[in-house]
């Protein structure tokens, strides 16, 4: 009866009417989340797999229950024996088959091929052990903390996952005389912004958190008494007033810099807009459309200027070329933010940089007083209000309506030295990777010793675990190719008058040493290189400063020929069924004519 159930037809219509929704609910994940997001959500899910499972069980029920199969029935076997020969094909290419790519640069020669997967490799005395970080990008705190493995003695344990973040310098708790350090985070417009302070240097110690300077100092004794927390006014300039690094600094606005594949141009900002300037031959012109002192950016992204205090200075610039103009903002203070905010650039090799003079903090802002006794104050100086003062809650927003931002203390070390931490972004699959650094939190146990460790996607860093030393990176998996491959040349095609790439082109040299095999061969976009199962095709290219590096895509498909053959016995099989079908109805007109003749 259940052999039966799963032979069914209805069972047969059921899964292959949920495998179509399966594979559009795909195709429309992947349009809107990304190749890597629709692999993990849908085609190779549990879930997935286990359907084509099913269906396997059921074409495979169906052939069982009609044993022994009658002359009649030859097209309806062959049939059912491709289905499963196809699905055995594609189930081997799934665990044997491999996707990567060779990142070769012009004369270099590498059996490296770099994977999709992501990994932690842990490396002690010699060894090296890699451990598979599978997560999914779009929900990336689905089951964890979630167990690693066990490696070198120590067990790993995945706490965090980040699919993209932005490293910038933290602290951590030390050991006396080490100096405090405050965490700050800023929630504005549904998203986090942190900043550190810290009284080791004059530059750490002061930080532009939005709009608002902060600052950061230790209090002496006599701050205690509440009644010398107001501010001297003595102390305090006019707030119209800025301290420059020089009498000259107003007047100096700072310099564009634009860099293209290795050359630099340097463009003077002024207060009106300058004339476009030729980078050389590359047939592209920059200029400068607007200087703003005082950037703020608004709802919507949207950038006015606040005051002609050089606090956050800006400029709007922008690039003609052969894909037309396009503009973009250029931040003294933030670098990254036009890459940041920017899905997709025409000239995405221009990078461009905005270069200020240092200027200080105009007078007022915000001020936080560490107490002797461990407690922490603020000071509120802002134009036109009165001064406000307080106690200041971990974990709470700052008591004051002068702030206008949601601004809180989320951490305060007594003792802190500085190390390197990530700050999460959103993940946006469609950027194609540009900006995108994923980070993992890591902890190890050992004998009842253990460490949580951040690591940032492509580096390295050593623990000390006990008496061991181990060596964690996080990267993407490298397999060695049976072969090697040396790129001779790589030369871009270009649309006649414009500097479009039209085709790009790598001579290769394939050396098989184990069977002495030496191909040379031009591999284009349509046109690969094949050998032992693998393809090699033409897939991007990238500057490497001022060298150019071609991108191979690496395919090994070992079920290809098997899947070959289902489809051959699928044709095979639907013929004879038809041509059964044909001479049974043939036969039945004959015995119906016979009968009508009688």
């Amino acid at each position: 009866m259940l052999l039966r159930f799963l032979g069914s037809v209805r069972l047969a219509v059921v899964l292959m009417a949920v495998l179509v929704c399966a594979l559009i609910a795909g195709t429309l994940w992947e349009s809107a989340r990304g190749t890597a997001a629709a692999q993990a959500a849908v085609y190779c899910a549990p879930w997935f797999i286990g359907l084509l499972g099913l269906l396997c069980v059921n074409v495979l029920a169906a052939m069982l229950v009609r044993v022994p199969f009658r002359r009649s029935q030859t097209g309806f076997v062959i049939t059912h024996a491709g289905i499963l020969v196809t699905l055995g094909g594609s189930l081997i290419t799934y665990h044997w088959g491999e996707r990567g790519w060779l990142n070769l640069p012009q004369g270099d020669t590498s059996n490296q091929m770099v994977t999709s997967r992501q990994v932690l490799s842990v490396a002690s005395g010699g060894s090296v052990r890699e451990l598979l970080v599978k997560v999914d990008p779009t929900a990336p705190g689905r089951g964890l903390p979630r167990r690693l493995a066990t490696a070198h003695g120590a067990e790993f344990v995945l706490q965090r996952y980040l699919p993209n973040s932005r490293w910038q310098e933290g602290y951590e708790p030390a050991e006396p005389p080490a100096p405090p350090a405050v965490k700050l985070v800023l929630h504005h417009q549904g998203a986090q912004v942190t900043r550190w302070l810290s009284t080791a240097s004059e530059s750490s110690r002061v930080a532009q958190v939005g709009r608002v300077p902060v600052s950061l100092r230790l209090g002496e004794a006599a701050d205690l008494q509440a009644s010398q927390l107001a501010v001297d006014s003595r102390s305090s300039p006019d707030s119209n007033e800025v301290a420059t690094s020089g009498p000259s600094a107003l007047r100096d606005k700072g310099h564009l810099q634009v860099e293209l594949e290795g050359t630099r141009w340097t463009l003077a900002v002024a207060d009106e807009a300058n004339e476009a300037v030729a980078l050389g031959d590359t047939g592209l012109s920059v200029r400068i459309v607007e200087y703003m002192p005082h950037a703020v950016v608004g709802p919507g992204g949207s950038v006015e200027n606040e005051s002609d205090r050089p606090v956050n200075p800006m400029v709007v610039y922008e690039t003609i070329g052969p894909d037309g103009a396009e503009r973009g903002k250029a931040f003294a203070r933030f670098p990254g933010f036009s890459k940041m905010h920017q899905r997709q650039s025409k000239y995405p090799a221009l990078d461009v940089r905005f270069e200020a003079p240092a200027v200080q903090n105009a007078a007022g802002g915000l001020e936080f007083i560490l107490m002797p006794d461990g407690q922490m104050r603020f000071v509120l100086r802002a134009p036109g209000v009165p001064d406000a003062s307080g106690t200041v809650a971990v974990g709470e927003p700052l008591a004051s309506d002068e702030l206008g931002v949601d601004l809180r203390v989320e951490q305060i070390l007594p003792h802190a030295r500085a190390v390197a931490e990530p700050q999460p972004l959103p993940y946006d699959p469609k950027r194609d990777g540009e900006g995108a650094s994923p980070s993992i939190q890591v902890l190890l146990r050992r004998d009842g010793a253990q460490q949580s460790v951040w690591l940032p996607f492509g580096r390295s860093r050593t623990v000390e675990l006990g008496d061991d030393t181990l060596e964690l990176t996080f990267g993407q998996q490298r397999k060695r190719l049976p072969f090697q491959v040396r790129l001779e040349e790589f030369a871009i095609d270009r649309h006649p008058g414009t500097q479009q790439p039209a085709m790009f082109r790598s001579r290769v040299v394939l050396t098989d040493a184990q069977h002495g095999v030496e191909m040379r061969k031009a591999i284009e976009m349509n046109d690969p290189l094949a050998y032992r199962n693998f393809d090699l095709y033409q897939s991007s290219y990238r500057t490497d400063g001022t060298q150019m590096v071609s991108v191979l895509g690496v395919s090994r498909d070992p079920g290809w020929s098997i899947v070959l053959v289902g489809y051959v016995l699928l044709m095979v099989g639907m013929a004879v069924t038809l041509g059964t079908r044909v001479r049974q109805r043939g036969w039945q007109a004959d015995d119906g004519s016979d009968g009508g003749a009688m």
